[in-house]
């Protein structure tokens, strides 16, 4: 049975997908339509996840997973203590599907992601023509939950940093 996986964090790097999915095929890139993107987590770290937001979008890539792929995203996404696992309906193409998606629980606290997790998304965006205004927003608004003062430019900073 084929298993397809919507990534919006990290796992839209290629090569980082390539290394802990190895048998993981892309499929293409869609907006999730009705979801947010925010940055949670806990004290080891603040990483994206999504949350149901009427009128929201959140722009996605869309993998076919091989043999082994979901146990190996299980273990790097922290399956079931970090994120947990839901499935939604994504249009790629003209094609409707069901594919699985990690969710942290909405509980987490909000936070600040490391400069080089946010260059990755950021070059992720860049790469497949995704609006860095969504990210940015995401930034902005996890920040402000936080309850961490927002410095105009700081995402430039973050991509000013990048390795």
């Amino acid at each position: 049975m084929k298993k397809y996986y919507i990534a919006y964090g990290s796992n839209m790097d290629l090569e980082q997908m390539e290394y802990r999915c190895p048998n993981a095929e892309l499929i293409g890139t869609s907006m999730l339509e009705g979801y947010e993107l925010l940055f949670k987590g806990s004290l080891t770290g603040s990483y994206a996840t999504i949350e149901a937001r009427k009128g929201s979008k959140v722009p996605v890539l869309i993998w076919k997973l091989g043999e082994g792929d979901e146990e190996r995203l299980d273990r790097y996404e922290g399956y079931p203590i970090f994120y947990d696992k839901k499935e939604l309906e994504v249009k790629v193409e003209e094609n409707q599907m069901t594919a699985m998606v990690y969710l942290m629980d909405k509980q987490r606290s909000f936070g600040k992601p490391s400069d080089s997790y946010y260059q990755v998304l950021d070059r992720a965006y860049q790469k497949f023509g995704f609006d860095k205004k969504i990210l940015r927003k995401a930034f902005r608004k996890s920040l402000k939950k936080k309850g961490i003062s927002y410095v105009q430019g700081i995402e430039k900073d973050c991509e000013k940093n990048k390795s």
